[in-house]
């Protein structure tokens, strides 16, 4: 076990046999990957890289199911959906993933009905590091265990997943001060499904993305929307984190307080949009090599991303807050905000209850870093496995109580540890 991340092989099988052989014939690190955009280190190999790029197929079932190969991208597989009037009740923000490595890492909406894109799946079928393959179906015993796994568990080969018929979504863009925001997010009203805001704590505002189903379309308002973190928004959290800088310098207490809310007023102001489904949810485009590229041009910070409780989401956001005035320092990107449904995987971060994702992008010398490992485990803020991850990694362990379930199951299919990378033995797999 070595520490690098350059795999010595690769490989991109086309059909079950040739990947079964491969990665029986395995005597060393294997590792699937999909689009090789995890900002955690969860895909890296120093040994062979089997890439599930010929996994592709996508077959309609009765139902609104669908089989769908796990090196399909999302954005295929929305299309073909789309074709069938068909739609996934949730999505993340972009749809450029692999589905495989989406849903294997857990990746999630802003949903208040379901949870990440496991919540769909009802079968999952990959190939152990034995070679064998093994279908799990939602209901039977350990499925718990397979989703999320990071890659830990085998190759994941195709998903069966549940769809529902396809909807338009009415998105309605707003500003708040953060504790109105809060209300609204721990107690949204009956109709709003979706929500997704960035908080911008110099500024002390939120700019909110909630959504919810026309009874039908709407006519005169926008059809396609701007993403969460703008170019717009990026300025403005920067000039008023200069703003809080001189605001801690001199004593311009009134006058400062409300530059931010008026540049925000000016430069957001209430906005709605209406359309399909994924157009609302997913407005970032573009293949994984475009997204890799964008984040090297803007020389985007690590992002870490974290599930609290509904009762630990404003304790914890008010702890951050303290953090930010003692040290004068706020983090390198506005915060991000999302519900999140319960759900039921063993490694799932909102488990058997609904939860508050907060993200927050922040450079390895930030004074935050300091502290907020220590936040992170005080409010049992547990992480995205596609995510950067904040914490001590030996002590992330203690917020899973079936850890050592997760970890004797995942023994079984893989006696010979070939699918724990050191980003897994890191966390004491």
């Amino acid at each position: 076990m070595t520490d690098g991340t350059h795999p010595s092989e690769l490989s991109a099988p086309t059909d079950r046999m040739s990947l079964s052989a491969q990665i029986k014939a395995r005597t060393g690190e294997v590792r699937g990957v999909g689009s090789r955009t995890s900002k955690s280190p969860c895909y890296e190999t120093d040994g062979l890289e089997i890439r599930v790029d010929g996994f592709t197929g996508i077959e309609r079932l009765e139902n609104h199911q669908v089989r769908v190969g796990a090196g399909c991208t999302l954005n295929e597989l929305l299309n073909v959906l789309g074709r069938h009037g068909l739609a996934l009740p949730t999505i993340g923000e972009w749809d450029g993933q692999t589905v495989g490595g989406a849903i294997a890492t857990g990746t999630h909406g802003g949903s208040y009905k379901y949870g990440s894109l496991i919540s769909s799946v009802v079968d999952a079928v990959l190939v152990d590091g034995n070679g064998r393959r093994r279908t799990f179906k939602r209901g039977w015993k350990n499925f718990q265990h397979v989703l999320p796994c990071f890659g830990t568990l085998g190759v994941f080969t195709e998903f069966v997943l549940q769809c529902e018929p396809s909807f338009e979504l009415h998105l309605k863009r707003r500003v708040f001060g953060i504790d109105t925001f809060l209300e609204r997010l721990l107690q949204p009203d009956q109709s709003t499904e979706f929500r997704s805001a960035i908080w911008m704590p110099a500024a002390d505002f939120v700019l909110d993305y909630s959504a919810s189903r026309p009874d039908s379309p709407l006519h005169g308002v926008r059809r396609k929307r701007e993403v969460r973190f703008n170019d717009t928004a990026m300025v403005l959290d920067w000039l008023t984190k200069q703003t809080a800088w001189v605001k801690s310098q001199v004593s311009r207490t009134d006058e400062l307080d409300s530059v931010g809310r008026a540049y925000t007023q000016r430069l957001f102001p209430a906005r709605d949009y209406c359309g399909p489904y994924d157009a609302m949810l997913a407005p970032l485009k573009g293949d994984a090599a475009t997204i890799l590229a964008k984040r090297a041009k803007n020389k985007t910070p690590p992002e870490g991303e974290f599930a609290v409780s509904y009762a630990a989401a404003k304790p914890f956001l008010d702890a951050l807050m303290t953090d930010m005035k003692s040290l004068n320092a706020f983090p390198d990107r506005p915060i991000g905000l999302r519900p999140g449904a319960a759900e039921f995987g063993t490694l799932s971060a909102a488990q058997g209850e609904p939860c508050i994702w907060v993200s927050m992008f922040l450079y390895p010398n930030n004074p935050l870093m300091e502290r907020l490992p220590n936040r992170l485990i005080e409010f049992s803020a547990r992480p995205h496995w596609g995510k950067c991850v904040f914490h001590r990694r030996d002590e992330i362990a203690s917020l899973y109580p079936g850890w050592t379930d997760f970890s004797a199951f995942r023994n079984t299919l893989d006696r010979d540890r070939k699918f724990v990378n050191h980003f897994a033995l890191s966390l004491g797999l």
